[in-house]
């Protein structure tokens, strides 16, 4: 049976190429500083954006470690009840 809900919800990745001559560190707003002001060049950004059923988004919820409910939706994708 298929959900119905109001919004629709997207898994977006986003990347680009970086040249350093360091390997990079872990932490991404220090990357784009690099990129932007020091010592690192990079790529244009490119997005790829999915659209999910939202049984799917809860599922990538999951694997990301983040509550569904964050988004409005239930584990089974359905909209929380607003009271």
């Amino acid at each position: 049976m298929e959900v119905i809900v109001s919004k629709k919800f997207y898994k977006t990745i986003v990347s680009f190429e970086v040249l350093s001559d360091e390997p990079l560190p872990r932490n991404l707003k220090h990357i784009l500083y690099e990129c932007e002001f020091g010592t690192m060049s990079r790529s244009d950004i490119e997005l790829e954006q999915t659209e999910l059923t939202p049984k799917a988004f809860v599922n990538r919820c999951y694997a990301q470690g983040t509550d569904p409910t964050f988004f409005g939706l239930t584990g089974e994708g359905e909209e929380l009840d607003e009271e």
